[in-house]
């Protein structure tokens, strides 16, 4: 039985730093912002390097993620995952956390993810499978992980970027 006093344990699993890229950014705010009774930590899977650099990070993420039984008896982990790669790289420690016993929870962040899941649907439907919830950002991903998995496990979290008409920013001549 879990300590009732002891803070909660979310690991997010992906991209944080300063790496560009929205998935980045929701991850970086996580660790920022303030939670009662809950810490939220990282174990970084990706940093925007290729090759050898991006195989060592997966390595030691890979590594942390078989730690955790050992630093952390309960906990919830939060995979972020896109779309390609992040299926095969995220998607593993995801099920590898399930099979620890941990709570898991998937974040869909993918623009291109429909065409994934209709390209990939066996492996779409094995790593979700692993998530006792996945948190979509548009109706459509809810609607094709509605039909993987019971509906109930899909959490929709609308998208903090309007989709849509692109705004730019018009640079301040106020200060020149």
């Amino acid at each position: 039985m879990a300590d009732s006093n002891k803070p909660l344990t979310v690991w997010h699993v992906g991209r944080c730093g300063e790496v560009a890229g929205g998935m980045t950014q929701v991850i970086n705010a996580y660790l920022n912002w303030q939670f009662d009774r809950v810490q939220v930590r990282v174990i970084q899977s990706r940093d925007g390097s290729t090759g050898l650099p991006a195989l060592w990070l997966f390595f030691k993420a890979l590594l942390k993620t078989l730690a955790l039984p050992f630093r952390s008896r309960s906990g919830v982990v939060v995979v972020h995952l896109s779309q390609g790669g992040s299926f095969y790289r995220e998607g593993g420690l995801l099920i590898l956390a399930k099979w620890f016993g941990y709570g898991t929870v998937a974040q869909l962040h993918g623009s291109r993810f429909a065409e994934f899941s209709r390209r990939k649907p066996r492996l779409v439907k094995t790593v979700l499978g692993a998530a006792n919830r996945v948190h979509v950002l548009s109706e459509e991903t809810g609607n094709i992980v509605s039909s993987m998995m019971p509906a109930n496990r899909v959490v929709y979290i609308p998208n903090a970027v309007p989709s849509g008409k692109q705004f730019w920013c018009q640079p301040s001549d106020e200060f020149s």
